[in-house]
C-alpha cells in the first residue's frame, strides 16, 4: 500500500476577537503513525509546518488574526520518517462538514 494523505479534513474556526484559534481534524490513515499539519495565510501559498502529531486533530491557536484574513491548512501522513504528499488546502469557511480532498 502507498502512504497517502488523509482523505477528509475539517477546519473549524474558533477565533475570538483578534486571537486565532482553529481546530483541524482529519480521517485516519491506517499506514500513518503521525501527521504533519501545515498552515498558510494565503490560498495556495507556501505552507509552513506547524505541528507533528499522532492524534487525529490539532488546535492551532495564539496567533494574531487580521480582520478578514483566513488560514489555510494542509495535512500529510507520516510513517517511519517518510511523508506522504500533502493534501489540498482547506479553510474554515469551506468546511461546515467533512469534505473529501
Amino acid at each position: 500500500m502507498i502512504l497517502t494523505f488523509p482523505d477528509k479534513i475539517l477546519v473549524e474556526n474558533l477565533c475570538q476577537g483578534t486571537l486565532g484559534k482553529y481546530k483541524i481534524s482529519w480521517s485516519a490513515n491506517p499506514l500513518a503513525t503521525e501527521y504533519n499539519v501545515y498552515r498558510s495565510r494565503v490560498p495556495y501559498g507556501e505552507a509552513t509546518l506547524i505541528a507533528t502529531t499522532s492524534d487525529l486533530e490539532y488546535i492551532d491557536e495564539g496567533f494574531e488574526v487580521i480582520d478578514g484574513t483566513e488560514c489555510y491548512y494542509r495535512v500529510s501522513s507520516v510513517r517511519e520518517g517518510v511523508e506522504s504528499p500533502i493534501s489540498r488546502y482547506q479553510s474554515a469557511p469551506n468546511t461546515t462538514e467533512y469534505m473529501t480532498t
